[in-house]
């Protein structure tokens, strides 16, 4: 099996140790509250970055809802965002669910650059999609690999071309993209030039962001050296700072 290696630029990370400050900004609305644009404020725990812990009594399932500004005016994203509960299961209880709106915007090589919405339901099912490989959500060829915990991967050698892509749940059009994590979210267009010997497709999950790239065969960081990397970031839900 092919090792590659994982772009500097996923193991770069600042914590944010600002303390929370008190609600107000942002509010969740989906189909587990009645879509009340103010039905579910959200704390500010600075760094532009707003989160809150989703009712208990949400069923198990998949859910759907949007990140506003108090009403209608103003809401995220454009079609809606989306996340699955698992069955509570015996014994531990798990971790809340957790919905953070990141209100920043980004100059990196990862997409999207603003307003993201990240949710810690663990999510691991990911399948590569574009037109390169006919839009086939369900395509066990293109399944992505975890690489480092929350990123995942998928790597393809493509005739030079301009294609497109983005990040779905496998089987289904729930999706990280361009744009956001979202139902049928935008892709990314990207072009792959004579010489490259590979095509890298990334998602992280931490960011709802994905990424292409050029690759090449290489070492992968053992999982010891990515854990000691990213240790720390449990505190605010893996949440690292990106180029600004």
């Amino acid at each position: 099996m092919k090792r590659f290696i994982l772009p500097a630029i996923l193991l770069a990370a600042t914590i944010l140790t600002e303390p929370a400050r008190a609600n107000g900004g942002y509010y969740v609305a989906g189909d587990f509250n009645g879509w009340n644009p103010a039905g579910l404020a959200m704390t500010d725990v600075g760094g532009g970055y707003w989160e809150v812990e989703l009712p208990t009594n949400v069923e198990p399932g998949r859910h759907e809802f949007k990140v506003t500004k108090g009403s209608w005016d103003v809401n995220f994203p454009n079609s809606n965002s989306w996340f699955y509960k698992r069955p509570v299961p015996k014994g531990p209880i798990d971790t809340p669910l957790k919905v953070t709106f990141d209100s920043n915007t980004y100059n990196d090589d990862w997409w999207g650059k603003s307003n993201l919405i990240i949710v810690n339901d663990g999510i691991t099912d990911w399948t590569a999609v574009g037109d390169w490989q006919g839009w086939n959500n369900g395509n066990p060829a293109t399944k992505m690999v975890e690489v480092s915990p929350g990123v995942f991967m998928y790597e393809a050698v493509l005739a030079p071309g301009t294609y497109w892509y983005k990040a779905v749940k496998t089987g289904t059009w729930d999706a990280i993209g361009a744009d956001n994590r979202a139902i049928n979210a935008d892709s990314l267009q990207f072009t792959v030039n004579p010489g490259d010997a590979t095509t890298q497709f990334y998602v992280n999950t931490s960011w709802s962001a994905i990424r292409v790239g050029p690759g090449g065969p290489g070492e992968i960081p053992e999982p010891s050296t990515l854990l000691l990397a990213l240790s720390g970031l449990a505190g605010l839900g893996g949440l690292r700072l990106r180029k600004r």
